[in-house]
């Protein structure tokens, strides 16, 4: 009754008063939905440059990497015809990542033995809103987190292992433009690394009456983990809590902006 005595009074002016962050849309509009990535397509495979060469570290189930026999460990050398070596890296990144429908050729070698030469064509899914690899050279682990979306608990929960096993001591979470998600999947994460049982953040509505706290059972598997977080303006909503409380339970440096 309120809201409608006030836009009777003054108007649209009057949703400011009860919600900051209104906004109004006229009738008939209807936002349209960008696709995950910005518009942006893939070939489904992470390179790591090295040595006048790049290393294939990560291949995306089903992606057209993966479908053309591409794996991890493979060396590619050359793009199109050019070397991979006289490629300055946003160059190189573009054949793997832009508008879909660009193709491109790559060549190299098989890990297991063999000229590798494939043609490979952007094109949108493949890569998994959770994925890491193994850092060649060292015993450092990157794990890529884009959403607090379904299943991405059991999704950090495999990686880790990996990385882990393929013998990781220290961990590079990438939160950057990470837009939060589920809440339910936000605590089932933090779960895996909490130092032992407890709360591990409370939601409170701005509404009277209503709170919810979210807890470990114990401590988690990947608990005590040094690990390091990368942030940026993009890092958003469940991403921040994540953040905030690894570097609560000193088991994270926090990098990048906010």
């Amino acid at each position: 009754a309120r809201l409608e005595r006030g836009l009777n009074d003054s108007g649209l002016d009057a949703l400011a008063s009860f919600d900051p962050r209104a906004i109004f849309f006229h009738s008939g509009w209807r936002p349209e939905l960008p696709r995950p990535g910005g518009g942006k397509a893939g070939v489904g495979m992470v390179l790591w440059k090295a040595g006048g060469a790049a290393l294939a570290v990560k291949v995306f189930p089903g992606s057209p990497a993966d479908e053309a026999g591409i794996r991890a460990g493979d060396v590619i050398s050359s793009v199109d015809g050019k070397a991979v070596s006289a490629m300055p890296d946003a160059v190189l990144g573009s054949a793997l990542y832009g508008a879909p429908g660009g193709v491109f050729r790559f060549a190299g070698e098989k890990r297991s033995g063999g000229a590798l030469n494939k043609s490979l064509r952007r094109e949108f899914g493949g890569a998994p809103t959770v994925w890491g690899f193994n850092i060649p050279g060292t015993r450092k682990g990157y794990l890529r987190i884009i959403s607090f979306s379904a299943k991405t608990s059991a999704r950090i929960r495999c990686e880790m292992n990996d990385l882990l096993d393929g013998g990781a001591s220290e961990i590079i979470i990438d939160l950057r433009h990470n837009y939060g998600g589920l809440l339910e999947e936000l605590a089932a994460s933090l779960e895996l690394f909490a130092p032992g049982k407890g709360p591990v953040f409370r939601v409170v509505s701005r509404h009277p009456g209503y709170s919810r706290v979210y807890a470990a059972p114990g401590a988690g598997p990947f608990a005590g983990v040094k690990t390091v977080l990368l942030t940026d303006s993009g890092t958003l909503s469940r991403a921040e809590i994540f953040a905030a409380a690894l570097r609560e339970w000193r088991a994270a440096v926090i990098m990048g902006g906010t």
